[in-house]
């Protein structure tokens, strides 16, 4: 009777490792890999983008109002 207890719990062990703890690890690991892809995809393009900021300052681009005195339209607020 012990034997076939014994049999039976190692078959559910077995079941519940195989069936369950293996799949949600391995889902696990791959939302990880795909979270950090993500990031390093939003990393490089805010890279890129800080780099066209800094070569359009560079390269002499002027702001909309940079120049002093320069008459700004406005609409009045009633």
């Amino acid at each position: 009777m012990g034997y076939l207890l014994l049999a039976f719990l190692l078959y559910l062990a077995y079941r519940f490792i195989t069936g369950f703890v293996i799949p949600v690890a391995r889902t696990t690991s791959q939302v990880r890999k795909q979270f950090h892809a993500m990031k390093e995809q939003m990393e490089q393009a805010q890279q890129a983008t800080q780099q066209e900021h800094a070569h359009a300052n560079r390269a002499g681009a002027r702001g909309k109002y940079d120049i002093e005195g320069e008459y700004i339209p406005f609409e009045e607020v009633k």
